[in-house]
């Protein structure tokens, strides 16, 4: 029972290396996604086409007295 938190604490460290390891593929996949995309031109900017509605600038009206 005492090698027990080594035992615990070695799978978490392997959990935790296994999950930055998938995170960091998964990141260099979407990238090369895009890169691909981006050269085919079928690339969409979704920063562009946010879901929030673009603020109109409006002149403040001046009442006049």
């Amino acid at each position: 029972m005492s090698k027990n938190w080594q035992t615990v604490t070695k799978r978490e460290r392997e959990r935790a290396v296994e999950l930055k390891r998938t995170q960091k593929r998964e990141r260099k996949q979407a990238a090369a996604a895009e890169k691909a995309a981006r050269k085919n031109g079928t690339w969409i900017d979704e920063h562009a086409e946010s879901d929030q509605p673009e603020i109109e600038s409006e002149q403040p009206e001046v009442a006049s007295s």
